[in-house]
């Protein structure tokens, strides 16, 4: 579920007031902050850099955290750390407290001057790769010599043209092929048949070529133009109007064609699962000439839950998640591995889903379908020294508050005006952002688009407060509804956040004193006790975002008010 609740006001932060919580009582731990770069298996390259100091680090639910790191200009060149890396060896930085990975990921920004130095470097968690990784993979020109760049090796020339390279009108290369003939009904070249094997679904193959009508006096045999022929390997191959082509595409030349232009049709055809094809290709000639260049024969490949578990493919969305990841943080599909690892327990919410590799879907944007749900699951990302882990947390069903990611606090853990450790406050509450009914737009426009609505005017007395959304392309029919929910359930409320700050003072929990810094993570529910005048916050909330502020010592944690 994504942390949605953004506070959009300037507040100023609140101290605690006399007799609450001082600074005196920070509790820092002796652990130093050490600054390294390293790659992305987490070896480090070169020594720490010791002149170097950790600023803010912070820490959203469901999204990249951020991180600065300061050093004297001087202090270090570019070798030793830089954007993203150097020639031939990817740099990343690593803050640790002690043992523990605070933060780890790519510089992205350098900043000159600033309070703690001369450079400051903003970094990033390694999910900020997730929006520059795309579902897909390049395309493979399928037909060998597509564009005749071998003469006319792969190509037979058939009955009553003339077959010759052609140097000077040439679209893409260097060559292209000429065909004339002076006779009737001429035909032309056939591709040498190649061999296609489907996936566990059907697949499209397209064809595309450029061609130039120079003259026109007669058509070809069935005003042949172009025809992809498919046919069962070993029965014979694919000829013109051959007994055996089991899917064939016809494109047409005939006395309507422009003459001198450059055309470039597609033809389609379509290749049941699991079947191996034998494919070929005609390009014909006329009575008259014409120019041949620049073919393209590529399969509109995907990643599918089809027949991963029946026809249909509905799977559980963990396992969608693996095949995202697989194709997109991997060095398949001519990507490089970005080392991260997967922990992908089941959510219990089964889906059936296709990313064609022709969208170019980013990580992200398939994430955010899932994310922006209420029913399926958070996400970070785990850091040791040498490892990094997606981890989902499913978000659980049944009553409670407890959605996903973190734990129940409400019982043990209260932050109270006034009292240790917390240290001040910002609070925010933003009624323009509430929400009591929402419709969610799939693809399309007009009456023939998909839409589906949600509800919920109680929180404000019956008011309905309408938002449209228009769902991410390509999102299917049975996410329209849950994601409308989804906005409805965080924001049929005018949605409160507040930004507390807590210190280093222990408290004591169960009979023993606990420092909550070290105690709190994002995800956790706590309960909030702010009775300042207007200012009043209570019940339960949960921790959507957190920001360590390595110099003082303290933490600010943002959180959202659940509706119980």
């Amino acid at each position: 579920m994504s942390a949605t609740s953004i506070r959009l006001d300037a507040t100023p932060t609140i101290p605690a007031p006399a007799g609450g919580s001082h600074g005196s009582h920070t509790g820092a731990p002796d652990e130093p902050y050490t600054v390294r770069v390293v790659n992305m298996a987490g070896t480090p390259l070169g020594s720490d850099l010791e002149l170097a100091a950790p600023g803010d680090i912070t820490e959203p639910l469901n999204a990249p955290m951020e991180f600065e790191v300061h050093f004297p200009k001087r202090a270090y060149s570019r070798s030793d750390i830089d954007i993203l890396g150097r020639s031939g060896s990817p740099h990343e930085v690593q803050v640790l407290l002690g043992e523990k990975v605070l933060a780890w990921g790519p510089a992205i920004t350098p900043d000159g001057g600033s309070d703690v130095g001369d450079v400051k470097l903003t970094c990033a968690g390694v999910d900020w790769y997730f929006p520059k990784r795309n579902v897909d993979a390049e395309p493979v020109n399928l037909l060998p010599n597509p564009g005749f760049e071998d003469d006319l090796t792969g190509w037979t020339t058939q009955a009553g043209v003339t077959a010759t390279i052609e140097t000077d009108l040439v679209l893409e290369g260097t060559k292209a092929l000429r065909l004339t003939s002076s006779t009737d009904n001429p035909l032309g070249v056939i591709s040498d048949a190649f061999h296609y094997t489907s996936g566990r679904t059907v697949e499209e193959l397209t064809f595309t070529v450029s061609f130039v009508l120079e003259e026109f006096l007669g058509p070809a045999l069935l005003e042949g133009g172009i025809i992809v022929e498919a046919s069962k390997p070993g029965s014979g191959g694919a000829v013109v109007g051959g007994v055996n082509a089991i899917s064939t595409a016809l494109y047409k030349i005939d006395a309507t064609t422009p003459r001198g232009v450059v055309i470039r049709p597609t033809l389609t055809i379509r290749i049941p699962a699991r079947t191996t094809w034998a494919i070929s290709v005609n390009l014909f000639g006329v009575k008259g000439s014409i120019v041949w260049d620049a073919g393209y024969f590529v399969a509109d490949r995907s990643i599918t839950t089809d027949g991963l578990d029946g026809p249909v493919g509905f799977v559980d969305v963990a396992r969608i998640v693996r095949l995202l990841a697989n194709n997109t943080l991997t060095n398949a599909n001519n990507k490089s591995d970005l080392h991260i690892a997967l922990e992908l327990p089941g959510t219990g919410v089964k889906l059936s889903r296709t990313y064609l590799f022709s969208d170019h879907t980013a990580l992200d944007q398939a994430l955010a379908e899932f994310l922006d749900r209420t029913d399926c699951f958070d996400y970070a990302i785990r850091y040791t020294k040498t490892t990094r882990t997606l981890v989902l947390y499913p978000i659980a069903s049944g009553p409670g508050p407890l959605a996903g990611k973190g734990t129940d606090r409400s019982g043990t853990v209260t932050l109270a005006y006034g009292s240790a450790p917390v240290a001040g406050y910002a609070p925010g509450i933003d009624g323009g952002s509430t929400v009591t009914q929402a419709a969610e737009l799939g693809d399309g426009s007009g009456g023939s688009r998909e839409e589906r609505w949600a509800t919920d005017a109680t929180p404000i007395g019956g008011t309905v407060l309408q938002e449209v959304n228009q769902a991410p392309p390509g999102t299917p029919l049975d996410s329209l509804g849950p994601l409308a929910a989804g906005v409805v359930a965080q924001q049929s409320a005018p949605p409160e956040t507040i930004d507390v700050t807590i210190d280093r003072e222990p408290v004591i929990i169960g009979g023993d004193p606990v420092v909550l810094q070290d105690l709190l993570e994002v995800g956790d529910i706590i309960t909030l006790a702010i009775a300042d005048g207007w200012w009043t916050f209570d019940g339960t909330w949960r921790i959507v975002q957190r920001v360590r502020h390595c110099l003082a010592r303290t933490m600010t944690y943002t959180l959202n008010k659940i509706a119980l």
